[in-house]
């Protein structure tokens, strides 16, 4: 309030005003900016689409009379001048819409003529990317300049936006069952930390279990991260983090005292013969499938020749039948004609 109450402040550099309101009292508000001779930055925010309010050109129907609220709205949307707004709304009492309105030119005339400074109103200059950029550089020591030039605004070394280092894609075991020889390898490493575990704590004056820091399931996840050349950190995570001192490198010893034994060379000769028996058993399938597919023409070739031979089979029988049919009845007029002949 006191703002507007004519007070003439030279320490007064940056005014906000915020929502709706009479252009005039807000006119007297950011008029208080300033005043000391320094530039000064004014700051309106006004919605860019106000409900039941004008948001564009096309809903004033009448320019020149406008109440309160239409001048606010008019104040959003206008592309004239700020200054020359301001300027016809105290004398005229309207917020112009168009650079050809008449009074528009003559308030821009007048300002020419009197010798004002060019206007740096956000219609007039428009800010560019790079300097939008740098307004996070503004400070109480460079804000004259970040308003005469923000583009060149010098850059503060302590407010250099923080950028944040990429991560890799975090590590997930992969689910299904383990082979036998990562199955044996987490039971072997459960067992052993178990021993470990007793070496550090007493049975009876401890509350908790091995399993309950070390169990199968973080061993199965231990050894397929270990499998794939996971780093430390990543195996130290997959278990939990280390709950006794050294854990972490009894358990990666383990590991490698396993993969150097002869039981989990074992493993992988099984496994390997295993694999290899699949791969012949395939090749096998496949070799029938082969042999079966260059036969089944020739099937059909000798299927075709046997049902034409049964076919002039099935032609002959019927014609020896009829011929056989034929003869009988011939047979049967000779009888009946010698017995006609000898009756009479």
């Amino acid at each position: 309030m006191a703002l507007g109450l004519g007070q003439n402040w030279s320490r007064v550099q940056r005014v906000v005003h915020v929502g709706q309101g009479d252009p005039a009292t807000i006119f007297q508000m950011i008029g208080r900016c300033g005043r000391g001779g320094n530039p000064g930055l004014a700051i309106m925010f006004v919605d860019p689409v106000r409900r039941n309010g004008k948001n564009k050109v096309s809903d004033f129907t009448n320019h020149e009379n406008q109440n309160n609220d239409d001048r606010m709205d008019g104040l959003a949307i206008t592309p004239v001048c700020l200054r020359v707004c301001f300027a016809i709304d105290n004398n005229l009492g309207y917020i112009p819409l168009s650079k050809e309105d008449p009074n528009v030119e003559r308030e821009v005339a007048r300002e020419i003529a009197a010798g004002f400074p060019a206007c740096m109103c956000s219609n007039c200059v428009e800010l560019s990317p790079e300097a939008v950029s740098r307004l996070i550089h503004m400070d109480n020591y460079n804000f004259e300049r970040s308003i005469v030039d923000p583009a060149n605004i010098p850059a503060l070394g302590l407010n250099v936006p923080f950028q944040r280092v990429a991560s890799g894609p975090a590590y997930r075991v992969a689910k299904g069952p383990l082979t036998s020889q990562l199955e044996e390898q987490a039971k072997y490493l459960v067992g052993e930390f178990n021993t470990y575990f007793y070496q550090h704590f007493e049975l009876s004056l401890s509350s908790y279990t091995p399993q309950k820091f070390f169990n199968l399931d973080k061993a199965r996840a231990l050894v397929i991260a270990a499998e794939d050349s996971q780093p430390v950190t990543i195996l130290e995570r997959l278990i939990g983090g280390e709950v006794v001192e050294g854990q972490m490198l009894f358990l990666l010893d383990h590991i490698a005292h396993f993969k150097n034994g002869d039981a989990y060379l074992e493993l992988l000769a099984t496994e390997r013969i295993q694999k290899q028996a699949v791969v012949i058993k395939k090749a096998h399938i496949l070799l029938f499938q082969q042999l079966k597919a260059r036969l089944r023409p020739q099937k059909s070739l000798v299927t075709k020749q046997e049902l034409e031979h049964k076919k002039i089979v099935r032609e002959e029988a019927a014609r020896l039948k009829r011929e056989m049919n034929e003869e009988r009845a011939r047979l049967n007029r000779e009888k009946n004609e010698a017995r006609k002949r000898q009756r009479d």
